[in-house]
């Protein structure tokens, strides 16, 4: 019952970790840049 959703600030965070275990060439303003692009351009297309 204890199961809290996290927000998506710590959701985004824990992404760009799992992102950054799989792609460790990858910084996180490349990911953060990334995001931004995707969501813009699905909002924007």
């Amino acid at each position: 019952m204890g199961n809290v959703r996290k927000t998506s600030t710590e959701d985004l965070r824990t992404a760009m970790q799992i992102r950054l275990a799989w792609h460790p060439g990858q910084s996180v303003t490349e990911l953060q840049r990334y995001y931004y692009c995707r969501d813009n351009c699905k909002h924007n297309t």
